[in-house]
């Protein structure tokens, strides 16, 4: 049986909204059939890293590698990029598990120069 095949809806439809290249919105009435396995990860970040975004950015980066997702231990980031000061940004193993289920998150990282930075996490 094919990889799709043992897909839920949620699931083929995640997954075709980020190999199509879009992003789709879905409502549905009705129920999912398929059986939840507890050791599967479900969810939207399937083996990619999510995107990030910095709100007045000046130089600052943030990755957050798809094994940091897996682990779903709270960790803390260093964001300065090629900016001259540092911020950091934790995500917490619930967060991690968000994103997994497809919620973005709105974080706010350390203060330093006199200000700090709005962050987007996401997978969708």
């Amino acid at each position: 049986m094919s990889q799709l095949h043992k897909l839920s809806r949620r699931d083929f439809m995640a997954k075709l909204g980020l190999y199509g290249g879009g992003l789709f919105v879905l409502a549905s009435c009705g129920s999912d059939d398929a059986t939840p396995n507890p050791n599967q990860t479900e969810g939207f970040c399937e083996d990619s890293s999510p995107s990030t975004s910095i709100a007045a950015n000046h130089g600052h980066s943030l990755s957050v590698p798809f094994a940091d997702l897996e682990s779903q231990t709270s960790k803390t980031y260093n964001i300065e990029g090629v900016a001259d000061h540092d911020h950091t940004v934790t995500i917490t193993a619930s967060q991690f598990q968000s994103l997994l289920e497809g919620d973005s998150l709105q974080l706010s990282s350390s203060s330093g120069s006199g200000h700090s930075h709005s962050i987007t996490v996401s997978c969708a």
